[in-house]
């Protein structure tokens, strides 16, 4: 008879104060996971945008500029109290004839890491000109096209992080020269704004 009436009872349910109990553990676990939830958040947001541990690091920017080239008396001369211009468009060129430029890259220092400067050359009229990049600073990349279908050199020093510089002596002797081959042609004088030798300049990270 004892038998039968432990079976008749059954399992006991849990009391009042175990069901009170579970439900705060349930409200603390929820509580600590939204606080370590806020805690990540707080870590990888500031202000509004990404911290510096969470952003990736910036190449910096580079861009050629050379003085404006003046036709004048059948000469080019190069106005150095104006402001530098990204391209100059020679709008007569004769056989034979010595244009000066100076073109230079500035890097303006938002580089945050160890870049290697490309410039690429890119003529409006190929062959039109004779010039020499100066290869104490620049490598030719055989190998590589640029993204406007020029030449591309590479900057043998490397550029460190934060350094603002300019990098002159691009052309040897600042010079380029209208080839003597243009003679057998009929007509040597180009229409208005046809010629020109355009400098990109692109910073990227370093290996």
């Amino acid at each position: 008879m004892r038998n039968k009436r432990y079976l008749a009872a059954g399992p006991a349910l849990l009391p009042h104060e175990l069901l009170m109990r579970a439900a705060m553990l349930l409200l603390l676990l929820t509580l600590l996971s939204f606080w370590m939830v806020c805690g990540m958040l707080a870590r990888y947001t500031s202000s509004g945008g990404a911290s510096d541990g969470a952003r990736i690091a910036l190449p910096g920017t580079a861009v050629a500029y050379e003085h404006q080239a003046v036709y004048q008396n059948g000469v080019y001369t190069l106005d150095t109290t104006a402001p530098p211009v990204m391209e100059n468009r020679y709008e007569t060129v004769v056989p034979g004839m010595t244009i000066p430029k100076d073109s230079y890259i500035l890097i303006d220092g938002s580089q945050e890491v160890d870049c290697r400067l490309y410039l690429e050359v890119c003529e409006s009229t190929a062959g039109w000109f004779s010039y020499v990049i100066n290869t104490d600073q620049w490598k030719y990349q055989s190998a590589m096209t640029g993204s406007h279908g020029g030449k591309v050199y590479l900057y043998n020093p490397r550029i460190a992080p934060n350094e603002v510089m300019e990098v002159h002596q691009i052309f040897t002797d600042q010079m380029i020269t209208v080839r003597e081959t243009l003679r057998s042609k009929t007509t040597p004088t180009l229409p208005s704004g046809a010629a020109s030798i355009k400098l990109y300049a692109t910073l990227v990270q370093a290996d």
